[in-house]
Order: C-alpha cells, then sequence, then structure tokens
C-alpha cells in the first residue's frame, strides 16, 4: 500500500508541475499579493522539511533554519513564495546524502531581503548551470534515472521569482554542493522606509502634499499585520490614525473620538463590519466610510453601499487607490 501511495504521490507531483509550467508560460498564472510575516512562513516549512528529511531517512543531514530577523513583513503571494522554497529545498533533500541543508534570510540592505538555500550535495558543473532552469532538463541526463524529478521543478522556480519580481541567482561546484538565492522588496513597519516605499511616497506627492494633521481615520481591521501596514503606510500622511481589531472595539473608538472617516473591514470577529457601518450611520450621516474586503462580487458592494458606506476596495489594498479615495471629498 506505501508503495502504491508513493507512486500514485509521484505522478501526481508530475502532473501539478505540468499544469503549473502551462499556467506559468501562458500567463495565467495569478499573484495574489497580501501582507504577512515570513518568520512564520519559513519556520513553518522548516517544520515541514525536517519531517520530510526523517522519512527519507537522512540522518547524515541537518536541516538549518538560519536566525530570522524580527518583523521581516513581505506584500506578495505567500502561497508562491512556499511555492519556490519548497521546489529549492526538495531539490537540495533530493541531491543531498551528506552534510546539511540551510535556507531563510541571509541579508537585508536597499530595500530588499535576500532568500536563500545551500546544501552540500553533488553540486552542478558551471557549464550546466544555466540548464537546470529549462524545462524537463536536469544537469545530466542520467540524473532522472539516479534521483527521480521531472526536471520542471526549478524551472518553475525561476518563472516565478521572476513574478514576484525578484531574480533567482545560482552558485555551484561539484561535489561541494550548490547555493541558490533571490531577493524580493519588503515592508519596514519599524518607521523607516525600504527604498521601494520611498518611491512610492514620491508618486503619492500629487496627492498630499503635507500631512494632514486634523482629519481623524479610523482603521477598523482584526488582522495585526495588515494593522501594521495601514499604519506604516498612512502615517506618512495622516497625524490621527485610530485602530480597532474588532466591532465593539471599533464603535467606542468611534464615540470616544469622532472620526472623519472609518476604515472598515467586513470580516470582524465579532460583528460584522456591515452591521457597525448600520449602526454608525443611524447616528451620523457625515462620516465617510470606506469598506474594505477580499470580496469583490457586486452583491458585496450593493450590500455595501445599501448599508450606507460611501465607498469600497478590495484586498489586496492598493495604496494609491486608498489615498486617493481617503482624500476625495
Amino acid at each position: 500500500m506505501n508503495v502504491l501511495l508513493c507512486i500514485l504521490s509521484g505522478k501526481l507531483k508530475i502532473i501539478n508541475d505540468i499544469l503549473d509550467i502551462s499556467r506559468l508560460e501562458t500567463g495565467k498564472t495569478v499573484i495574489e499579493q497580501k501582507v504577512f510575516d515570513v518568520k512564520n512562513t519559513l519556520s513553518s516549512l522548516y517544520l515541514i522539511f525536517n519531517k520530510k528529511l526523517k522519512e527519507a531517512g537522512k540522518e547524515n543531514v541537518k536541516l538549518i533554519l538560519s536566525e530570522l530577523p524580527q518583523n521581516v513583513f513581505l506584500n506578495t503571494d505567500e502561497n508562491r513564495l512556499i511555492q519556490v522554497f519548497s521546489n529549492l529545498l526538495d531539490n537540495a533533500l533530493r541531491f543531498t546524502h551528506n552534510g546539511y541543508i540551510k535556507f531563510g534570510i541571509s541579508e537585508i540592505k536597499n530595500g530588499r531581503v535576500e532568500f536563500f538555500t545551500s546544501d552540500t550535495g553533488i553540486g552542478i558543473p558551471e557549464g550546466k548551470q544555466q540548464m537546470v532552469f529549462e524545462s524537463f532538463t536536469q544537469a545530466d541526463s542520467g540524473m532522472t534515472r539516479s534521483y527521480g524529478g521531472t526536471g520542471l521543478g526549478l524551472t518553475i522556480v525561476k518563472k516565478l521569482v521572476d513574478l514576484l519580481g525578484g531574480k533567482i541567482v545560482l552558485e555551484s561546484e561539484p561535489g561541494k554542493g550548490s547555493r541558490f538565492s533571490f531577493s524580493l522588496p519588503y515592508l519596514s513597519l519599524d518607521g523607516g522606509q525600504n527604498e521601494d516605499e520611498q518611491n512610492d511616497e514620491k508618486a503619492h506627492k500629487t496627492i498630499h502634499t503635507k500631512i494632514d494633521t486634523k482629519t481623524k481615520i479610523l482603521i477598523v481591521e482584526d488582522d495585526e499585520v495588515s494593522r501594521f501596514y495601514f499604519k506604516q503606510i498612512l502615517s506618512r500622511h495622516y497625524t490621527k490614525l485610530f485602530f480597532a481589531a474588532t466591532g465593539e472595539q471599533a464603535l467606542k473608538l468611534y464615540i470616544d473620538e469622532s472620526p472623519d472617516i472609518v476604515l472598515i473591514d467586513i470580516g470582524l470577529p465579532d460583528i460584522n463590519g456591515l452591521e457597525i457601518v448600520k449602526r454608525i450611520r443611524e447616528k451620523d450621516l457625515g462620516v465617510k466610510i470606506i469598506v474594505q474586503t477580499a470580496y469583490a462580487m457586486t452583491d458585496d458592494k450593493e450590500k455595501a453601499f445599501h448599508a450606507g458606506c460611501n465607498d469600497f476596495i478590495t484586498k489586496p489594498v492598493e495604496i494609491n487607490l486608498l489615498l486617493n479615495k481617503l482624500s476625495k471629498n
């Protein structure tokens, strides 16, 4: 039974790889951006691949997750990043018999975070390093027989990294191992700005020529990372920001602070966001209410406007669009 499951799993992997390549090459792969803490993502990958290493019986290989800095947030497709690392780590696991496999973050500079995987595996000759990124190709024609695999994993990695705005770099030497690295822009949530964020601010200059010190904005969002994100972006343009994680907190802050604008998520843990909108509208017809949601169906927009909101924005929130909506009378 275990042998049959392994065969079926292998065939399913081949089918999924072929489908992924087909979507990537026809431009049908969708990148869904969201803000997330990359530390949690990499820690989860470590647990998964440490288990895989043991199941493969590779007691001579150690899996190492590099020391991770705090508060490294990305605004990109988390699932695609996981797919990139999974393919790289699967490769490292397949071709490494002794020593270690290491992955994680190597450095953060110039507004970008560099990710990497490295191993002490069989390595790749310099003349064949670019070949490994081509479809159905491995560095040695005998590798498929000896090690298995479709020859698609690294092709998928390269195309996904390109889509995410990075570039994959390979350094390898036969008998000594391989190192793959790529960098992506990150969100600095400690008050500083990375290079991409500075460029964003320049683009927004036409919207806000100076910081608004009068407008009060209540942001109602149950996701902690999203609250950090809004704080980082909006605090450059507004000084009076108030944050609520639940509907009850939102209603209390609304009463205490009398905000001019309410930016509210529909999916709150205690009270539906549209119910909050209705309660506010019963008392205040003047406050501007902007609903934000991951759902973009026509029916959802109609419900939001029927509840009393003035505007509607879908997640992931595009900051330039949000700033326009906030500043619009």
